[in-house]
């Protein structure tokens, strides 16, 4: 099953209500027939410098295979392919993992148990261990296309030095201020390199070496700041460190999530609750250099 190609066919119709329904369909496909027929071959290359790195926990351990094995099939292989997992959660270590997810580990994944940073996890260690490496985020619940690792490299390779995202969110000033992040807006449209431009992990985001500052790891910042919102984390590390994101030239729309993974999550205590904008505030209150940064460059605009 391609999924690259169930993706995309939903995007060419110019008829929004056509392409809606197409992409609703070809979802579905996805989540009834790739766990029964979805294959996994050897999918890394050694010789590749990008590392692809997630996080999960027990509510997603029995389905986090299906993302795995998305990630083991791309078009570039990347190094290594490492699921994150906090101790805590699993104490019995690998006899607490379903054998859907051990089997994997021959084909090229790897399972590292670590401290419990709640959604932290999916990039601190991977950039801490690699920092020569371009580390590639993603999220667990989601079957992503065969060409994800390669449409990143590609823009990377056009924009260097910048952080790369398939989708994300644009700020903007309310109030001549940039605090309100419920209020920002889907960036659908691929565009030169900003500092506005927040990438969003579920679409994958590549981190090149040294884009972020180095405060990235300062653990009892961001459990104070931000435990659950790592992409805003992120995004005020690339601020401090002068770095701009750019998205891909490709149509926006979420890639396809595994349907039974959707009741619960961070967007639920993020989004509906509004948390993110009181992470944001935190952040921006405590690096003030990341508010001086963006309300300069919106200004410019």
């Amino acid at each position: 099953m391609n999924i690259q190609r169930l993706y995309e066919a939903s995007l060419r119709h110019k008829n929004s209500k056509i392409a809606s329904i197409h992409y609703k369909l070809n979802k579905g496909i996805v989540n009834v027939l790739y766990p029964i027929f979805g294959k996994c071959e050897f999918g890394v290359e050694p010789s590749s410098n990008v590392i692809i790195s997630l996080t999960s926990y027990p509510a997603r351990i029995k389905t986090v295979h299906l993302t795995i094995m998305t990630l083991l099939n791309q078009t570039v292989k990347p190094k290594s392919v490492v699921l994150w997992l906090a101790s805590e959660q699993f104490p019995n270590g690998i006899k607490d993992l379903p054998v859907k997810l051990t089997i994997l580990e021959p084909k090229g994944l790897k399972i590292r148990f670590c401290d419990d940073l709640r959604s932290h996890k999916k990039y601190y260690y991977a950039m801490k261990d690699n920092p020569e490496s371009y580390v590639i985020t993603v999220d667990d619940d989601v079957y992503y296309p065969e060409n994800l690792v390669e449409t990143l490299i590609e823009t990377s390779a056009k924009y260097p030095d910048t952080v790369v995202c398939t989708w994300g969110h644009e700020i903007f000033l309310e109030k001549g201020d940039v605090y309100t992040a419920d209020k920002w807006q889907y960036s659908t449209e691929g565009s030169l390199p900003s500092y506005e431009l927040i990438p969003t992990g579920v679409g994958g985001v590549l981190y090149p070496p040294h884009s972020l500052s180095e405060e990235v790891f300062n653990k009892d910042a961001f459990k104070e700041q931000c435990i659950n919102a790592d992409d805003l984390w992120l995004k005020a590390m690339a601020l401090l460190k002068g770095t701009k994101a750019v998205r891909v030239d490709k149509p926006a729309k979420l890639y396809f999530s595994i349907l039974s993974t959707q009741k619960e999550g961070l967007y639920y205590d993020n989004a509906i609750q509004d948390k993110n904008s009181i992470a944001w505030k935190n952040i921006m209150e405590a690096y003030p250099k990341c508010r001086e940064v963006l309300i300069e460059s919106i200004g410019k605009c």
